[in-house]
């Protein structure tokens, strides 16, 4: 019985020795790994291959890109992304991945991650660049630049999607989840079109004679109840209009019809509410003290612009070069009123039911402007400036002597980027730009842009980001732009002439969204609408409420609006008797050499910082030529197209490149003009680049490096073991002494 004892003992000491072994110190532990319910956080890193169980992967060619689509699996939250350990993408608390799309080409040397994560209200994205093993966070507008770049062209073959088949070999067909439903996707290899859709023995699409076709189809179910959506777009676009059918019972009803969205969108159209696990921050971090508020119908609130009320309105945040604003919209409620300290402002009527956003413009630290977004009886939305002078000027009691100081609301902003591009050319140098004294006020139809809009030049500062020109591809040579005093035969020039110019092709003419005014489908209920917000629809294409909190946004990507500024001193370059044409289109042609006439835009001058200067269109005034004296660079081509925006790049204090952001609805395009020899000629988007270094004047260059992570991201927390790790070493050593002895004295006692 004593032997049976010493060798129990023997044996829960060898245990005991070997787990002490295996004992450290610290623990790190994931905070979003956790199997104590059944949907739990996972870390997914794509290069590991175990990693990958968590997910359905399909592969795809969607609009002839290299796509590979990420799926969590039921029982599966993806709470952070990594890449060979690199991590590319963190969510918040109660934060996960419901899709991803990771697109490349076997020649590219990048790669594009496109995450769609769940929000407190709606979903939002998050758009990643990968290049030479960098991960970092880009805008809407340079994502689509690089996703363009990505397209292997080939000649595309038309074939009828015929979802009544079993077998489709021209498309992949996959069966994924998509948050909480179970969904069908279709898209088409490459080489192949779906110029038409055959359901239930009835064609729910038909591009007939024009260039649309279906790039995604996906089917889902949802209470009972099973739809289809899709989308068409023209050509190699990556914009176009959803589509949604109700396909239950063996009957096919039309259900809805987008305005123009990303392609990637389609996953997600009038689904958000059912596979978006809202997030529900703690309000005392995310909302101040979370005090209780009435229902959003009842809720009557007042816009104190003098003393704003944290806890009522969320702030969003927007700089760029000397500008800044703080955009305030309502957590919950209405806003019924505006006022100053107790001096009215504005108030609602029967006309103007509501104030849906308020924007304060600072700048050079002083308050500038306040930026009303009205809702209308009409559900039009109505911008109103005014100046903050103003404000102040009927009431002696509010009016100060010295400049109105500039108090920022409190608020966590990421790492500012390093901006800072400087390329030196032998045929181009900066010029060092004066300072010039600055003069503050605001036209009273100030036009609002969303940030997508002023990001939109390749190679502006506006951007903030830095870009890696490195070697063009192979590109269409420079055209002249066509002018309208000219004859056809004689708007371009000939190659005899000028051996080395080409005509560019509409293709390579930066045409984003459809660009056809065929209806994609013939029906009443697709007749084509404006809205009002039309102009800002990439706010609400990726209108990601929590984006500048929870990922790293650069400087104008913060926000959703601009401040905007005046400098009203003279260009040097500009003649003060400007050549303006004397015909009926002179109300609606800029001439970029004349003051007068470019006052027709909004002028944001950015010569104290950068060699550029930009113009944005007011909404009552609309423009659709753009000359340089006589010569004629744009001209629209019909009434619909009309120029957004405009940025002027400045060599010799001489316009010498010039970028168009241009509005024909619902389709933009961008176009890029570089001046030579006195002639203007169009280019592509990598001669632009290299024809307009600059580098920032009057900036400090940041040395920290970029992170995707904010300093809200969860941190790996380590836990300690409060228990000495040599506890049991000491317990198993008494109990082998013990052991020891006891048998030694069996042996010579017993």
């Amino acid at each position: 019985m004593e032997i049976s004892r010493v060798f129990i003992l023997n044996i829960i000491s060898v245990i005991l020795i070997k787990g002490c072994l295996n004992i450290k110190g610290e623990f790190p532990r994931n905070p979003l790994d956790s199997t104590t319910k059944s949907n739990y956080y996972k870390s997914l890193d794509l290069s590991v291959k175990d990693s990958l169980e968590a997910i359905n992967l399909v592969k795809s060619e969607i609009n002839d890109v290299d796509t590979i689509l990420l799926f969590p699996k039921k029982g599966y939250k993806i709470g952070k992304l990594l890449i060979s350990n690199e991590v590319i993408w963190v969510g918040k608390t109660g934060q996960h991945l419901l899709f991803a799309t990771l697109s490349s080409n076997p020649n590219s040397k990048f790669l594009l991650i496109n995450i769609t994560v769940n929000g407190t209200r709606q979903l939002s994205n998050v758009m990643i660049l990968g290049k030479n093993g960098i991960y970092e966070q880009i805008p809407t507008f340079q994502f689509m630049d690089y996703l363009a770049e990505l397209r292997i062209r080939a000649e595309p073959k038309n074939f009828v999607l015929d979802l009544d088949s079993s077998h489709i070999p021209e498309v992949v067909d996959h069966t994924v989840r998509l948050g909480s439903i179970l969904a069908a996707v279709f898209i088409p290899h490459r080489g192949y079109k779906a110029t038409k859709i055959i359901l239930g023995g009835q064609t729910v699409f038909d591009a007939k004679d024009s260039n649309l076709h279906v790039p995604i189809a996906m089917g889902y179910e949802h209470k009972r109840n099973s739809y289809l959506n899709f989308i068409a777009v023209d050509g190699t676009n990556n914009f176009g209009y959803i589509y949604q059918y109700n396909v239950s019972d063996n009957q096919i009803k039309f259900i809805t019809k987008s305005d123009v969205k990303f392609i990637h969108q389609v996953f997600t159209f009038h689904v958000e509410d059912f596979i978006n696990h809202r997030v529900s921050f703690d309000p005392l971090k995310e909302r101040g003290s979370g005090i209780d508020i009435e229902d959003s119908h009842l809720s009557r609130l007042t816009f104190d612009i003098h003393n704003i009320n944290n806890d009522l309105f969320k702030v969003q945040k927007v700089s760029v070069l000397n500008l800044e604003t703080f955009k305030y919209t309502p957590i919950k409620g209405l806003i019924k009123s505006v006022v100053y300290n107790t001096k009215p402002i504005w108030h609602s009527n029967s006309r103007e039911l509501s104030c849906k956003e308020v924007m304060i413009h600072y700048s050079n630290k002083l308050q500038h402007s306040v930026e009303l977004k009205i809702l209308l009886s009409t559900d039009a939305i109505d911008t109103r400036i005014i100046p903050y002078k103003s404000i102040l000027m009927d009431d002696t009691s509010l009016a100060t002597d010295g400049p109105l100081e500039f108090k920022p609301p409190v608020m966590k902003t990421p790492v500012p980027k390093k901006l800072r591009r400087s390329r030196s050319l032998p045929d181009i140098q900066v010029k060092e730009v004066e300072n010039k004294p600055e003069e503050e006020r605001t036209p009273p139809n100030t036009p609002t842009c969303s940030r997508e809009d002023l990001g939109t030049p390749p190679n502006s500062p506006a951007r903030n980001t830095e870009e890696d020109v490195g070697t063009p591809p192979n590109s269409p040579a420079r055209t002249p732009p066509p002018s309208p005093t000219r004859s056809p035969s004689n708007s371009l020039t000939s190659d005899d002439q000028v051996p080395h110019i080409n005509k560019v092709e509409d293709d390579d003419s930066r045409l984003y969204v459809l660009d056809s005014n065929d209806k994609p489908i013939t029906d009443d209920y697709f007749d084509d609408y404006y809205d009002d917000y039309l102009d800002d629809y990439l706010d609400d294409m990726f209108d990601d409420e929590e984006f500048e909190g929870e990922y790293l946004v650069s400087g104008l990507h913060d926000s959703d609006s601009i401040s905007h500024h005046i400098h009203p001193d003279e260009f040097p370059y500009i003649d003060e008797e400007p050549i303006i044409p004397k015909d009926d289109s002179a109300h609606d042609q800029v001439d970029i050499s004349s003051r007068k006439s470019m006052e027709k835009m909004y002028i944001i001058d950015g010569t104290k910082y950068v060699p550029f200067i930009f113009l944005l269109a007011y909404e009552d005034r609309p423009i659709r030529a753009v000359s340089d004296g006589p010569d004629v660079i744009w001209e629209a081509e019909n009434n619909k197209q009309l120029l957004r925006y405009a940025t002027l790049y400045l060599y010799d204090n001489k316009p010498v490149a010039l970028a168009l952001f241009i509005i024909d609805r619902p389709t933009f395009r961008q176009r890029y003009y570089v001046k030579e020899d006195d002639r203007w000629y169009e280019v592509d988007i990598y001669e632009y680049k290299i024809k307009t270094p600059y580098e920032i004047k009057g900036k400090k260059d940041y040395n920290e490096e970029d992170k995707l992570i904010t300093e809200e991201t969860p941190k790996a927390v380590k836990s300690v073991l409060h228990v000495s790790p040599m506890f049991p070493v000491v317990l198993g050593t008494i109990f082998v002494f013990v052991s020891v002895s006891s048998l030694l004295f069996i042996l010579f006692f017993c």
